[in-house]
């Protein structure tokens, strides 16, 4: 039974009129109810107490990657330093773009590559690099600016996508824009 302790015989208004419930449970009217427990991203348990051991609703066994239990929920770890002297103002490494490595950074326009977060300092891994210039353009790279070689014509830049590129280069015929991963 979800009932601790019955209510007395004649204070009973339904057969199993609860008075007080097992631990996991919480008396709604003359029942006891189970405490729900949902598992989630961020804040949300990673996994939750089993239902005779919890206390409240949510109530957090474990907690994701960068969280804590405090009391019985799960909260942000402040006591993990993401964004460190190795990384730039923002948080986010050379080259990309986001709040910090713990929200999630990714390549600038005309740079390729994953950025994953660590436990470790710099609490990164991984690197955004150019996108090298393509086939029948010259340059070093998007970044530093491609053109089209002789007998060519177009326009190569970087696309409003991390890591792709806008490429418009080919010998004798108008091409409509189209994104290559490079």
């Amino acid at each position: 039974s979800k009932c601790s302790a019955c209510k007395a015989v004649p204070d009973r208004t339904v057969a199993e009129h609860c008075a007080q419930c097992n631990t996991g449970y919480y008396l709604t009217g003359t029942f006891c109810t189970p405490y729900d427990c949902t598992t989630g991203t961020g804040t949300g348990c990673a996994t939750c107490k089993p239902q005779n051991e919890r206390e409240v609703a949510n109530h957090c066994a474990t907690c994701n990657e960068w969280y804590h239990i405090e009391g019985y929920f799960c909260e942000l770890s402040t006591t993990t330093t993401i964004t460190t002297t190795t990384t730039t103002a923002g948080g986010c490494p050379e080259h990309t773009i986001g709040e910090n490595v713990f929200a999630g950074c990714v390549c600038k326009d005309g740079y390729k590559g994953t950025i994953s977060k660590t436990h470790e300092p710099p609490y990164y891994a991984g690197s955004c690099e150019a996108v090298k210039c393509p086939d029948n353009s010259a340059g070093e790279d998007v970044v530093q600016g491609c053109a089209c070689n002789a007998g060519y014509h177009g326009k190569i830049a970087p696309k409003a996508t991390s890591g792709m590129l806008l490429e418009r280069v080919l010998a004798g015929s108008w091409w409509e824009d189209e994104a290559e991963d490079q």
